[in-house]
């Protein structure tokens, strides 16, 4: 499966429930090693950090314990981005960009 891949850059995510509806930890994966850093991304990634310890707690595996400090960073990052009009840059304050360069 990862013959053609440069070693030690890929990965596999396996979930065993009863239902395959929703994979919720390869989705979670997926959103936390998005590339791009832009405000839609920030709130992207952040957004199931509200959910993620008690997913953990409902399905037995490990809490994050870092959850509280992730969250707050995500938080700051937005809120430093956001202008003196209320409004929120893509990469800074008041900026007119569009989310398309990596962190």
């Amino acid at each position: 499966m990862f013959a053609d891949l440069v070693p030690g850059t890929g990965s596999v995510s396996v979930s065993v429930g009863v239902s395959t509806a929703l994979d919720a930890a390869a989705l979670l994966a997926a959103l936390d090693r998005y590339p791009f850093g832009c405000s839609e991304q920030i709130t992207s990634r952040a957004l199931p950090l509200l959910y993620v310890n008690e997913l953990a707690a409902e399905t037995h595996l490990t809490l994050d314990t870092a959850l509280d400090q992730r969250i707050r960073d995500a938080i700051d990052r937005l809120l430093a981005r956001q202008g003196s009009n209320g409004s929120f840059g893509l990469w800074s304050a008041g900026g007119n960009d569009i989310c398309s360069t990596p962190m």
